[in-house]
């Protein structure tokens, strides 16, 4: 009798076991298909962040990001299906130090900087030219070259932007400020002689506070032009197993900037700041 109970039970755990093994091969399956199938139904939800105060082109008004490469990537994105992604402002330098450690995934709008070896960048979205801007009493002169008329002049830029290279500095005294307005009202108030940055960015904000701050209009004149810039998205090359969609999340987004691009949508969409 213990015979043939133990080889009923036996034979009882024997298919027993093989009934685990084929589940266990099934969970397997499973557990392998599962993402897959979340990552067609649900979205990669991306965080990208942008500088939050360099209008028009990326800056926060009134705890709304907003700029004209906030539109044209929200629009890009919106042909993005399979990425939910969402937009946030961040003050610059701390922006390019989280990326430069791969704590967030990407940045608008950096120039390329041959030296920021932990940044990718996709193709570029807008060009730039940085100019300088100074006070008609400080171009009873013509200051045509850069930097050899402005030897000697204080001169403002943006905090954490590389406007002006480092064989030039040393020639001029550098102020920083902390975005166009302030370097706008520091030029007016003379503080400084000159203010480096995008031509685009220094004449729309010289409109919006004209009426607002300057009791008296200042004259202000554009100078050189120091060179022409191209503005991109950065993405981080540092802990890339974070990021694993990047590859093909910035080759289906440069496809959609290309196509913008040709036609026309992002010329239009600066259009809109210069003419609004």
């Amino acid at each position: 009798m213990n015979l043939i109970f133990n080889g009923l039970r036996a034979s009882y755990l024997g298919e027993w076991g093989v009934e685990m093994n084929q589940l266990k091969i099934v969970t397997l399956l499973l557990a392998f298909i599962s993402p897959l199938c979340v990552s067609e139904s649900h979205p990669i939800q991306i965080t990208i962040y942008g500088d939050d105060n360099y209008p028009p082109y990326s800056f926060v008004e009134n705890g709304k990001t907003k700029g004209i490469y906030y539109d044209i990537l929200e629009e890009a994105f919106a042909q993005m299906p399979r990425y939910d992604v969402e937009l946030k402002s961040i003050p610059w330098k701390r922006g390019l130090a989280l990326l430069q450690q791969g704590k967030i995934f990407a940045l608008y709008p950096p120039y390329y900087r041959p030296e920021r070896q932990f940044m990718d960048y996709s193709i570029a979205i807008l060009e730039e030219e940085l100019v300088a801007v100074c006070l008609a009493n400080e171009m009873m002169s013509a200051r045509t070259e850069w930097v050899e008329d402005y030897v000697g002049l204080t001169i403002g830029i943006n905090l954490g932007y590389a406007s002006i290279k480092e064989s030039d500095q040393g020639k001029l005294t550098i102020v920083e400020s902390k975005g166009t307005r302030e370097g706008l009202m520091r030029l007016a108030s003379g503080k400084i002689d000159c203010y480096v940055n995008d031509k685009i960015s220094i004449l729309w904000e010289v409109n919006r506070i004209k009426k607002q701050l300057w009791k008296e209009d200042p004259e202000v004149v554009v100078g050189a032009s120091l060179s022409e810039e191209k503005g991109y998205l950065g993405f981080s090359m540092m802990n890339d197993q974070q990021f694993p969609y990047k590859k093909e999340f910035v080759f289906e987004l440069n496809q959609i900037m290309a196509e913008m691009q040709t036609t026309g949508r992002i010329q239009a969409i600066v259009h809109s700041y210069l003419y609004e």
